[in-house]
């Protein structure tokens, strides 16, 4: 029997497949060196003017391998600003479960403001040595990932996935330091490099305080260049973020009807079988008795994932778990829940 992981291999090689043949514009940001396999999710840079050809291919792929919808999440894809957008895409499939994600982006921005727009990324992007598919500049991407460590800097339990972005980072240079070095000096001038070499000794503590500084240098070169128009943009972002959190996040509360302690343990289970196949990126039930969201639960939501709330018998619109329901029935249910929560753009009964 065929497995999930084969099943989503198959697809990804026969979406850049079909995207190299289409003559879609694209490059993947990161994350390619174990290509087919990805993390949680696909990160594409796209033309806006392919995006419906893209959707074409997505489509054909999808029917071809069977998954029983594809979907299309606007949350993040409403801001004024097209930089600011990013359409995400959901392949969905039950027996056996499996998902694949694919996000699609519009450029680098750092605080709202351009850092290289989708026709500059684009610009240098690379093919892959085997011809699998196109990559960004490599300087792009380890330049990118250091602004990635900074952020991932502020949150905890993060310290693995810093380690292996340093290496990355550090075989690179050790591989290309004239280029990245270059590279660093034109987009974050000394404290880019400075920051570099306290990757280099190990400091993380001098390593932050260096991209702050970068941060800060950018933001102050974008604003002496066009001040009105970087105000708009980091409004823009603001206006999006908002929103976002407050009253538009990708991921949902989900009210539960579940008397019994057996029957939340289950369903607990079963929301834990959906974050392993990454339909879920997470969920809590830490605060599952109290009313209202925290900061942490909304910071949840806005990632795409579900915050439980235990409800009362009869309520409203409550997930029901039937006591001694199966395992797989809720698995199902809840799937079934992700899968409604964006407007499909194919599903197994489309013609």
């Amino acid at each position: 029997m065929v497995t999930a992981t084969e099943i989503q291999d198959a697809t990804v090689e026969a979406l850049f497949q079909d995207l190299e043949r289409s003559g879609v514009r694209y490059a993947l940001l990161r994350n390619y060196e174990r290509f087919p396999q990805f993390g949680h999710d696909i990160d594409l840079v796209m033309a806006a003017e392919d995006m419906a050809p893209w959707r074409d291919v997505a489509r054909a792929v999808a029917r071809r391998f069977e998954w029983d919808a594809l979907t299309e999440c606007r949350h993040w894809a409403q801001s004024r600003e097209p930089l600011h957008r990013v359409h995400v895409f959901r392949f969905y499939r039950r027996a056996p479960m499996a998902f694949l994600e694919v996000d699609l982006f519009h450029g680098y921005s750092l605080w709202g403001l351009p850092l290289a727009g989708e026709a500059a990324v684009l610009a240098g992007r690379r093919p892959d040595a085997a011809g699998r598919f196109t990559h960004v500049d490599p300087c792009d991407e380890h330049g990118a990932h250091m602004l990635q460590m900074r952020r991932l800097m502020r949150f905890a339990q993060t310290e693995a996935k810093l380690a292996r972005y340093r290496d990355k980072i550090l075989r690179f240079y050790e591989a290309n330091p004239d280029a990245f070095n270059q590279w660093l000096l034109r987009f974050y001038g000394p404290a880019g490099v400075k920051a570099l070499r306290a990757l280099m000794e190990g400091d993380f503590r001098a390593f932050g305080q260096r991209m702050s500084q970068t941060q800060r240098d950018v933001l102050r070169r974008r604003f002496a260049r066009a001040p009105l128009r970087s105000a708009r943009q980091m409004l823009a972002r603001a206006v999006d973020l908002a929103w976002t959190y407050g009253r538009n996040p990708c991921g949902f509360v989900l009210p539960v009807d579940a008397p019994l302690q057996s029957d939340r343990a289950s369903l607990l289970t079963a929301l834990e079988a959906l974050a392993r196949t990454n339909v879920l990126i997470g969920f809590t039930a830490q605060r599952a008795h109290r009313r209202g969201l925290s900061w942490g639960e909304r910071q949840l939501m806005e990632r795409g994932g579900a915050v439980i709330k235990w409800t009362k018998s009869g309520a409203p619109g409550a997930f029901c778990v039937d006591p001694g329901e199966p395992q797989d029935g809720l698995a199902q249910r809840l799937l079934q829940r992700c899968m409604d929560r964006h407007p499909p753009i194919w599903t197994r009964s489309s013609p």
